[in-house]
């Protein structure tokens, strides 16, 4: 997300978090890394919570939709931007009315919640780490909004350093050391299931996991979370600027063109094959362990003793309280830019847009305790605007063929109805309790 939002919206000179990079791109294999890696975070492995939700069908058909649609937005908003020779997002943007705020604003919402996320994802991750590091197991020790609550101060304690820092040059490859990790992660995660499966230890019967659910509102509420899956379009511009930079203008638009349709491929198979042999390896039980705090992430599925799984998992830990900051960067460096609030230039402007970040990351991980209820609404408050509904919205306005203002229309409707009705169900089930 630190990628999109510098490349999307720039911001001064010596505030980007690539300011000494200098060269572009001119390798095809390095731009399909590049636009999947936005794509390749802890979402993935709640995917397997979800399959269980609606059934394995209707899940891996949700994957394959996003999939698909996430690729012909970016290919038509290619045509879009050869047509009109928009030169940044934000030229793009004013070619819909009021597409340009909406932006703005999703994107906002969709880096705080992220954060939220990742907080929540290793906050609990660390907790029984230390746990099975002391007594060789987990889950004996209460996880409560205390606990939870000083371990991400301590995180963020260990990011703020950086979080206050006007550049970010230190950490520019951070991101892709988390997409390097989770790919890893991913790698051991199939070879571990497939070995399962192969010894006759996969879920069976009653515990295998149903083809389809016939429930339609869980269907809504969980299509946010495989929406979170999907966010190409987060670094869609950035790789397109990076790849012009590298090849020149005219090999820029079909080298994107190959991009788009490998990145979308393979981050579509790679969560197949994830979610596909976990539900295979656990069945319903898959991203459901109750112990310590494994609800909703499947990498608890695995004993503690796997000891590739284990370890890559405390790598993850320290790579994303690394990953707080460079995601942080552009928030504030977009909030200070508004010139309304009159923030830049101020001496501590950074330091209290910041800080107040951080209050609602933690306010917001204490309020939803369940991970895959942050990942859904990170899904479907900040990236149903910013991955469907305004992608969406400018090519229903500005493509010129019919088919697509047709995928603009079906991207617009399913980012309304993930907004409306994926956050009213997910915040009903946060207040009530209750499904």
């Amino acid at each position: 997300m630190e990628e999109a939002a510098t490349a999307m919206f720039p911001t001064d000179d010596g505030d980007s978090v690539h300011s000494d990079e200098k060269g572009g791109l001119t390798s095809l294999s390095s731009s399909v890394f590049l636009l999947s890696a936005m794509s390749l975070g802890v979402g993935v492995f709640s995917l397997p919570t979800v399959l269980n939700a609606i059934g394995w069908l209707w899940g891996m058909g949700l994957c394959c939709y996003f999939g698909l649609l996430s690729t012909l937005l970016m290919l038509n908003l290619l045509d879009i931007v050869k047509h009109h020779n928009t030169q940044s997002w934000e030229d793009l943007c004013r070619l819909a009315p009021l597409a340009r705020a909406f932006s703005r604003v999703s994107l906002l919402v969709s880096m705080l919640i992220a954060n939220a996320a990742h907080m929540q994802t290793i906050a609990g991750m660390l907790f029984d780490l230390l746990t099975v590091f002391v007594t060789d197991d987990y889950g004996q020790y209460h996880f409560g909004p205390f606990q939870r609550a000083v371990l991400i101060l301590i995180f963020l304690g260990v990011a703020s350093p950086f979080c206050f820092a006007d550049n970010l040059a230190a950490l520019q490859h951070v991101g892709h050391s988390v997409a390097l990790v989770v790919m890893m992660l991913c790698a051991t995660v199939v070879v571990s299931s497939s070995i399962s499966v192969g010894r006759g230890l996969g879920a069976h019967g009653e515990y295998a996991t149903p083809a389809a659910v016939p429930d339609l509102k869980a269907l809504v509420t969980s299509a946010p979370n495989v929406c979170f899956a999907f966010t190409g379009m987060l670094s869609f511009w950035e790789v397109f600027a990076a790849l012009k930079k590298g090849v020149g203008v005219e090999q820029a638009f079909p080298r994107m063109k190959k991009t788009s349709i490998l990145s979308g491929i393979l981050v579509l198979v790679l969560y197949l094959l994830v979610s596909g042999f976990c539900i295979l390896a656990f069945g319903t039980e898959a991203g459901k362990q109750r112990k310590g705090n494994g609800y909703g992430n499947v990498l608890y599925n695995f004993p503690v003793d796997n000891y590739p799984v284990t370890l890559l998992c405390a790598a993850l830990v320290i790579v994303i309280v690394l990953e707080y900051p460079v995601i942080n960067f552009p928030m504030v460096n977009m909030i200070l830019n508004v010139q309304t609030l009159g923030l830049k230039g101020k001496r501590y402007a950074r330091h209290l847009v910041s800080l107040a970040g951080m209050l609602i990351v933690i306010l917001l991980d204490l309020a939803v305790p369940d991970l895959p209820d942050v990942i859904g609404l990170c899904g479907s408050t900040g990236l149903s605007l910013f991955c469907y509904v305004v992608p969406g919205y400018i090519c229903a306005v500005a493509c010129r063929g019919l088919l697509g203002k047709i995928v603009g229309a079906f991207s617009m409707v399913t980012g309304l109805t993930m907004l409306f009705g994926g956050t009213f169900f997910i915040l009903k089930r946060v207040v009530t309790g209750t499904e």
